[in-house]
């Protein structure tokens, strides 16, 4: 291939950019960008980057999220006293079939966030695979 890629991005919708902002500085996310009408923010972490356009009707989406340590990140998660269910919303980390461990967390629109970390040496993860 000719270029590499550095990193994808998710854009999620919202109605009310401010409260999902908000949502989202509560686990350690910064708004690098914030439009001055209000309808668009960055946020980052590290090197996570996310995206919030506002949408007066949003349609929930989800995206992986790979942090380096999903027992701690699932740790800051747990101190949000979040419930399991709705919106927002909090489960806690799994050991998954597929070989990872997961934590999930849903924001105030619904849109989720899988945040995953590759168990070691699962049965059946190929030796040569590097993701």
């Amino acid at each position: 291939m000719g270029s590499g890629l550095e990193k994808l991005c998710p854009v999620f919708q919202t109605r009310d950019v401010a409260a999902v902002r908000a949502f989202y500085e509560r686990i350690g996310f910064h708004a690098a960008y914030a439009s001055p009408a209000g309808d668009y923010a960055l946020l980052k972490r590290d090197g996570a980057e996310l995206h919030l356009s506002a949408s007066p009707t949003p349609t929930a989406q989800t995206a992986f999220m790979r942090p380096t340590d999903v027992d701690a990140f699932d740790a800051e998660l747990t101190a949000l006293a979040l419930p399991q269910e709705g919106h927002p919303s909090h489960r806690r980390a799994q050991d998954k079939p597929w070989g990872m461990r997961e934590a999930v967390f849903t924001d105030p629109d619904g849109n989720t966030i899988r945040a995953s970390q590759e168990i070691p040496d699962w049965p059946g993860r190929d030796a040569g695979d590097t993701q």
